[in-house]
């Protein structure tokens, strides 16, 4: 850990942040509890014992993304690391069922146009074979009556693309 975060952690009071960056797991066992909220690492001395609260940075969500694109898949994955996602990439729905086969996953992101498998039949088989899994359903498509069906689909949100990455890490953010 760098001298910088080993000082702050020393001299953090109340509601102190302190960024994620740098700091290294071996440091935490210094203190009493560990709890995921946020995306920063934030100290606190409640009665004189230190607790540190981590987010997003000690809860890794796992997400298959379900993409024919890959340069939208490389760029949203990016973002999604930053986040201390783990985002995987299937190039259909035929794919995407293989990889739902043969790991866990936290959530699924879909994107409606694909090749082979597209998202609706996609929608179809999670629900049939995974149905707490959390469907996330990304979009082109602008009709109005989209919503609805999206929902009587199983779909747990939607996003229109494109969308912020922000709502997306706020709904992991919910899961936990």
């Amino acid at each position: 850990m760098s001298e910088r975060i080993d000082a702050l952690l020393k001299n953090a009071s109340f509601d102190d942040e302190i960024p994620l960056s740098g700091v290294v797991e071996s440091k935490l066992d210094q203190f009493e509890t560990v709890s995921c909220r946020k995306n920063r690492l934030v100290v606190r001395k409640e009665d004189g014992k230190e607790t540190l609260d981590l987010s997003r940075g000690c809860k890794t969500h796992r997400v298959l993304i379900i993409e024919d694109d890959r340069a939208f898949f490389d760029a949203l994955a990016a973002r999604l690391v930053r986040a201390s996602v783990e985002p995987l990439w299937a190039k259909d729905g035929v794919e995407a069922l293989d990889a739902l086969r043969e790991a866990e996953f936290d959530a699924v992101l879909v994107d409606l146009g694909l090749p082979r498998m597209n998202g609706y039949h996609v929608l179809e088989a999670l629900r049939a074979e995974w149905p707490e899994l959390p469907a996330f359903v990304m979009t082109g498509n602008l009709d109005p009556e989209l919503h609805v069906k999206l929902r009587n689909w199983g779909a747990t949100a939607f996003f229109y693309k494109p969308f912020r990455v922000e709502e997306l890490l706020d709904l992991l953010d919910e899961l936990a």
